[in-house]
């Protein structure tokens, strides 16, 4: 199944196509059916508004459960480009003032175990879309 979907990923990669057409295009080959998150979730935060016409998936993971300060302005500026951003993290832990930070420019900020690569992270913002992609 990894083969197949590193196959999927180079075809996609070479046609330059956004990330967020690229998700659709994974879900709609079937692609992330095989990542299983569904009990992965440990806690979802709301931030400011995802009513946003762009979308960015932000997989993350830190050692010490930090965002560091590059990453949150790299955050700032997609919130200044217009981007609703769900920001999820494999993190054993989130910093809290860190959380505070990111919750100002992203829509969500998933925390979830360390399971599923970033294709799990993906799968996991994409389900929580609201009224989907």
């Amino acid at each position: 199944m990894k083969s197949l979907i590193k196959r999927g990923l180079r075809a996609i990669w070479k046609r330059n196509l956004s990330i967020a057409n690229q998700a659709r295009l994974l879900l709609a080959d079937g692609m992330l059916e095989s990542v299983d998150v569904g009990s992965t979730l440990i806690k979802e935060y709301n931030g400011e508004s995802s009513s946003r016409s762009k979308l960015c998936l932000f997989a993350a993971w830190d050692p010490h459960g930090r965002i560091d300060p590059f990453v949150l302005s790299y955050l700032r500026h997609l919130y200044d480009l217009g981007f609703s951003t769900h920001y999820v993290t494999t993190a054993s832990s989130i910093d809290t003032q860190d959380l505070d930070e990111a919750l100002k420019v992203c829509a969500k900020v998933i925390h979830r175990k360390n399971i599923g690569l970033d294709f799990g992270s993906w799968k996991l913002a994409l389900e929580r879309v609201p009224g989907g992609i």
